[in-house]
């Protein structure tokens, strides 16, 4: 687990989700109204804040 992750982006209100290859778990996951290189990098922010870190309640904190 945590070997290769894959990115994807859906439109409408741009979702960007990152999912582990081998178990097939959302990493993390955003919506965002624009789809650019800050919206990628911050959903990759919030992941490590979140999960290194350990905030047991990030997704209320950064609602």
């Amino acid at each position: 687990m945590n070997e290769l992750w894959q990115g994807d982006i859906m439109y409408g209100p741009y979702l960007i989700a990152f999912i582990d290859d081998a178990s097939r778990l959302i990493t993390n996951a955003q919506f965002f109204w624009e789809q650019n290189y800050t919206a990628v990098q911050m959903t990759l922010v919030l992941f490590v804040l979140c999960h290194i870190v350990y905030l047991p309640d990030c997704d209320i904190i950064f609602a």
